[in-house]
């Protein structure tokens, strides 16, 4: 915020991660575009966000179970 706030940077370039996951906004249109997250850092809504996932993709047949 602190270059938006200096004029540095334009919020109007600032997306959601949400639109991101959802598709409507691609998350890079080019080797030049930065995407950038800052964790809220709550931790467990790092888990219900990844349980989310999990389960979204194992309910469309998407990805590889392997034991660890």
């Amino acid at each position: 915020w602190k270059m938006v706030r200096e004029g540095r940077y334009d919020p109007a370039r600032i997306v959601e991660l949400g639109s991101i996951i959802k598709g409507e906004v691609a998350a890079r249109n080019g080797p030049n575009d930065i995407t950038l997250f800052r964790d809220a850092r709550g931790g467990v809504g790092d888990i219900a966000l990844a349980n989310d996932v999990y389960e979204r993709a194992r309910a469309q047949g998407l990805g590889i179970e392997f034991e660890l």
